[in-house]
């Protein structure tokens, strides 16, 4: 069993490492790329960007490109965790980061 759970680990850390998820901020002129740890790995800024000077409302863009991007690869890192894991009901597992310690403490699989 701890091995066989140590296999998992790994398989999900290495799927993990490859996610990508890009999204556009809702005036198309921030893109914002987030990995399957939910880090920053990319921000593209459009030059109209320099059209306004209303560094509040960049701001918010920007932010709303990296949240409707980490929402995107948290997604995607669950379908990866559900996957390797084994769980083919997706309302099983709320978060698949607290999954793991569930299933080392209490055997659910």
């Amino acid at each position: 069993m701890q091995f066989e759970l140590a296999d998992e680990l790994a398989a999900i850390q290495r799927q993990l490492d490859d996610v990508r998820a890009t999204a556009d901020s809702p005036n198309g002129l921030v893109a914002a790329t987030v990995d399957g740890r939910g880090r920053v790995c990319a921000l593209d800024l459009d030059a109209r960007i320099y059209r306004t000077h209303d560094t509040a409302a960049l701001a918010g863009q920007i932010l709303a490109a990296i949240e409707r991007a980490g929402a995107d690869a948290a997604d995607q890192a669950g379908r990866v965790a559900r996957r390797v894991l084994g769980i083919a009901d997706p309302d099983q597992v709320a978060d698949p980061a607290f999954d793991v310690p569930r299933r080392i403490l209490g055997g659910v699989r």
